[in-house]
């Protein structure tokens, strides 16, 4: 989505939660998500940091993009044979982006 706004844009920290994504999605942006016509101060603190997205910000003098760097596939991170019959096979084969996907890609790394 995009913030267009008329005006400056003064940014004092909060999170951009990165959603709407599916395992194995292919990397994504730059994409400006906040827009002005007069400036931008300040910074958001940074993305959601989950176990399966990657991606950072990045600033110009009058907008905000946002860069999707890696989402990681739930085979990816499977480490022993039951996490990947259950991320490989099973998790997988759910179509879309559900609430059981957007809960587990919407992990963090120390869950």
């Amino acid at each position: 989505d995009l913030l267009d706004i008329t005006g400056d844009a003064s940014l004092n920290g909060g999170t951009v939660r990165v959603a709407g994504l599916n395992a194995g999605d292919a990397p994504v942006g730059p994409v400006t998500i906040l827009s002005t016509t007069t400036g931008v101060t300040g910074r958001f603190s940074g993305t959601n940091p989950t176990a399966f997205i990657d991606a950072n910000l990045t600033y110009t003098a009058n907008d905000v993009l946002l860069q999707v760097l890696q989402v990681y596939d739930f085979c990816d991170l499977a480490r022993t044979s039951n996490q990947r019959s259950v991320a490989c096979t099973g998790l997988a084969s759910i179509p879309g982006t559900t609430p059981l996907t957007e809960a587990i890609l919407n992990l963090t790394s120390s869950a």
